[in-house]
Order: structure tokens, then C-alpha cells, then sequence
């Protein structure tokens, strides 16, 4: 175990760690793998962190419960044959939908990774990340995912005009977005392992 982390008592049923650092505030973190994670500032004691998972306990209920309600996805690189045909998908997709953007785009390119937490990220350069987990959602998921991306390359932002354009290239795109909400990308087992 890292040695700034330390093992508390459970909490609602969840092993619980708590990790210190150098950040500025204190968070609370359910693992898809069933844990509990306190992160705090390192000057934290352990009872401030305590009282604080304390308070949380709301939370910590809704977390479980929506958790035990997502379809989970995992996101570790495909063998080679799967990662051609899913770029190939990816780039098909995106050549259609740039044909309905408007001619103020950037230019850009398609980059497939193991993201984190994100299905997908567009730089300031023009480079569309799509995530290996979205190979394993269902099409019209992946399809929104890219639509959403590419519309970044119009409007680097979330505000009314990049809604408005993704709406007309995904018209039902809020229905996927609620259902795309479901989906959760499973990270794989730290190396702390709190479960053993």
C-alpha cells in the first residue's frame, strides 16, 4: 500500500482507503471494483476524513445504487483485428458527419485510446480521441460519441450554438446521451487492492 494511503473501517458495507496528497480539498471516490476511496489534502487527519465520509453517507447510498444499475464497459486496448475494424467504423462515421458540419471546421484527425473516464475528447488541435471502451457500446452510442466530438471542431465549448449543431447532425441525440448516462468505463484493479 502506498504509503500515503491507510485502510479505514468499512463503510455501508464498502472497504473504504484513504489516500492523501497535495491537493486542496476533499473528494470521495466508488470504485467500480467495490471500494471506497477518501482523497484529501495531506494535512487532513484521519478523523476529518472520517467525519467526512460520515457526512457523505447520502451520497454513498446513491453511488451504490447507481452502480449497481450501470452497464459497465471495459476499456483496455482490443486485440489488433478488432482495433482496425473499430478505427475503420470511427473514421467512416466521422467522414459522414463532416460533410454536415459547417465549412468554418478545423481540420482533424482521428486518435483511438484508453481513456480514463472519457468516451471520447476533441483538442484545440483537431484531434479526435475516441476511447477503446466505445468499441463495446452499442453502435448508435458510438455514433453520437463521434457526432459530438466532431461538433468541437465547429465550437470548442458546450454552450447553444455546439447543442444546436449536434442536434442537427444526431437528432435524437438526447435520447442517446440518457442512454450513454448508463454506461460507466471500468478501470482496471489498482495496484492497491483493498478487497484482498
Amino acid at each position: 500500500m502506498n504509503p500515503r494511503q491507510s485502510r479505514l473501517d468499512d463503510f455501508e458495507g464498502f472497504p473504504v482507503i484513504w489516500t492523501r496528497s497535495a491537493r486542496r480539498t476533499i473528494g470521495l471516490v466508488l470504485h467500480a471494483e467495490g471500494w471506497l476511496e477518501i482523497r484529501s489534502p495531506a494535512g487532513h487527519s484521519e478523523r476529518q476524513a472520517t467525519a467526512f465520509l460520515h457526512k457523505r453517507s447520502d451520497w454513498v447510498r446513491r453511488a451504490a445504487e447507481r452502480s449497481r444499475s450501470c452497464l459497465w464497459v471495459e476499456r483496455e486496448r482490443p486485440d489488433l483485428v478488432e482495433q482496425r475494424r473499430f478505427r475503420r467504423e470511427v473514421e467512416q462515421m466521422a467522414e459522414g458527419y463532416t460533410g454536415l458540419l459547417p465549412g468554418t471546421r478545423r481540420p482533424y484527425r482521428i486518435a483511438l485510446r484508453s481513456q480514463r473516464s472519457r468516451w471520447g475528447s476533441c483538442s484545440t488541435r483537431g484531434t479526435i480521441s475516441i476511447n477503446y471502451a466505445c468499441s463495446r457500446l452499442p453502435l448508435r452510442l458510438l455514433e453520437y460519441i463521434v457526432a459530438h466530438e466532431l461538433c468541437h471542431l465547429v465550437h470548442m465549448n458546450h454552450g447553444t450554438a455546439f447543442h444546436s449543431l449536434l442536434n442537427r447532425l444526431v437528432p435524437d441525440g438526447p435520447l442517446r446521451k440518457k442512454e450513454l448516462a448508463r454506461y460507466r468505463i471500468r478501470q482496471e484493479a489498482e495496484a492497491l487492492k483493498p478487497l484482498a
